[in-house]
């Protein structure tokens, strides 16, 4: 396929590193992606995530995640610039902290079980 047969405009969801879900066989920062929308001819903007970002109708990866990719043609033609992407790499708050809760509660746990059967090796509990 050549550049010529793709669409001037790309809305790009993708997972981040650590993210978690269904499926997400390929996390990466949308770093990563730009540079390969790049090497194609598009260019990164954001004017979806920052309409969104603090409304929580809308799914977190889909706030955290969203850019539109604009081709170069294209966006030598739009006489109103696009917004462009201030920071590329970013995680959504409410992300950071669910993760964070759970990787915290399972660190309490695994440490609990943890010193649980060190001690019931020590006293020799069964």
């Amino acid at each position: 396929m050549t550049d010529a047969l793709l669409s001037d405009l790309v809305l790009f969801s993708t997972a981040i590193p650590f993210q978690g879900g269904v499926n997400h066989l390929n996390e990466q920062w949308q770093a990563y992606w730009a540079e390969k929308f790049g090497s194609h001819g598009y260019v990164p903007t954001d004017p979806v995530r920052p309409r969104i970002w603090r409304d929580r109708r809308i799914s977190i990866p889909y706030r955290q995640n969203m850019i539109l990719y604009v081709s170069k043609i294209r966006m030598a033609e739009i006489a109103e610039p696009i917004c462009t992407v201030p920071f590329l790499s970013v995680a959504h708050p409410e992300m950071y902290e669910i993760r964070n809760s759970k990787s915290v509660r399972q660190s309490l746990r695994d440490l609990q079980m943890t010193t649980a059967s060190k001690c019931k090796r020590i006293f020799g509990i069964s």
